[in-house]
């Protein structure tokens, strides 16, 4: 947290676990502060931080750990993107394995209402928005790139339409 001075800057969140994991990308949701980082077991995991007390918890773990950590890693591709499309709608991009999809989740900030959407795929750009309460992204079909939607439930998430036949 800071002040905008040197002598204000301290330290809310301190990592420790998996070296492969810090916290990154961070998104701001009513009085939380959301983003992945390691957690205990070497996997990733969704943090969310209380911005008027600075406690943090864990919300879930969204990927395990890897055998091999670093294969996941690409300096162009950033496995874990937040987006809020609302205080209580918070939609993840996490993958640890760069070889394989990503999963999509959904949060309302607890550990029962955190849940895997769908796959996404891993090698695409973060192009990720939220618009009027839904997530709109960018995914492969099995034929080419499509538009994708989700209202943060299962049935609700899928191709918005075939603009790119193959």
């Amino acid at each position: 947290t800071s002040q905008g001075l040197a002598a204000s800057t301290l330290k809310v969140y301190d990592h420790s676990g998996s070296e492969y994991y810090a916290p990154s990308f961070l998104c701001a949701a009513g009085d939380y502060l959301y983003f992945t980082s390691g957690n205990q077991t070497n996997g990733t995991a969704l943090i969310k931080l209380n911005v008027a007390t600075d406690q943090f918890e864990i919300v879930k773990e969204l990927a395990p750990a890897l055998d091999d950590p670093r294969a996941g890693f690409s300096t162009e591709i950033e496995p874990n993107l937040i987006e809020a499309a609302a205080p209580d709608k918070i939609f993840i991009r996490s993958n640890t394995d760069l070889s394989k999809p990503s999963d999509l989740w959904v949060s309302d900030g607890t550990t029962e209402g955190t849940a895997r959407l769908s796959d996404i795929a891993y090698y695409l750009l973060p192009n990720m928005i939220t618009l009027n309460g839904e997530f709109l992204y960018c995914n492969r079909e099995d034929v080419g790139y499509e538009l994708w939607k989700s209202d943060g439930t299962t049935a609700g998430t899928g191709p918005l339409k075939d603009i790119n036949p193959y």
